[in-house]
């Protein structure tokens, strides 16, 4: 459990930069790096979680990941979500600071607040596993449906999981399979959707893929 935990975190980090850099694609720096540059010494937020981007990927700069991690830092103590989420990251994984479960839920914790949808998924899952905190299924259930709703889309298929296992959730096939259609182009929640389908009756699928049209049109599609 522990194990695919990480993984996910591994993957929302590949997911979460890799819209902005290509590393090592450009030798010369551009404006925008010169004008976050210029404004970080301004403490502002977005450029210091921009400038952090760059050193992570050796972009314009040595690549240094202690100097990533304290950019986001000084950004995420302004409260720039996407800097607590990134720096959640870090301590999960032990990137430009010494690993902590603790830090890390800090952090999640306060993107979770702010709305962050995959900072939403992996504190629920920190509270359904029990790492680093007592388990706790009803803020489990908490967090983990707010990031389905908010479009996290490990979010939707663990809630879809969930609905299958009746843990911290009622037991609910048709919801289940709702919650995984929705999130079906990623392989291992159609793997979970398929297995579920073999049990269910046609009726119940038919009123399954009702119900996920639904949340598509209430919730939106998924944001990752």
């Amino acid at each position: 459990m522990k194990y695919k935990r990480t993984l996910f975190i591994i993957i929302i980090a590949v997911l979460f930069h890799a819209q902005v850099f290509a590393e090592g694609e450009q030798a010369q720096p551009t404006e925008e790096f010169l004008k976050y540059k210029a404004l970080v010494s301004q403490c502002d937020a977005e450029a210091q979680f921009k400038l952090a981007e760059y050193y992570r990927h050796g972009i314009y700069v040595p690549k240094d990941n202690v100097k990533e991690a304290e950019l986001y830092e000084k950004a995420a103590l302004q409260g720039y979500v996407k800097a607590q989420a990134a720096l959640a990251n870090c301590y999960e994984l032990g990137i430009g600071v010494y690993k902590s479960t603790e830090r890390a839920l800090y952090w999640r914790q306060r993107a979770a607040e702010q709305g962050d949808p995959d900072s939403q998924y992996f504190l629920g899952r920190a509270y359904y596993d029990g790492e680093g905190k007592i388990r706790d299924y009803r803020e489990a259930a908490k967090w983990i449906t707010m990031a389905a709703k908010n479009g996290s889309a490990f979010g939707r298929g663990f809630l879809g999981i969930m609905h299958i296992e009746g843990k911290a959730v009622n037991k609910d096939l048709i919801k289940a399979y709702a919650w995984l259609n929705i999130v079906s182009d990623w392989r291992m929640y159609k793997e979970r959707r398929d297995e579920l389908e073999i049990k269910m009756r046609p009726n119940e699928v038919i009123e399954a893929q009702k119900l996920s049209k639904q949340l598509i049109e209430k919730y939106g599609k998924k944001k990752n």
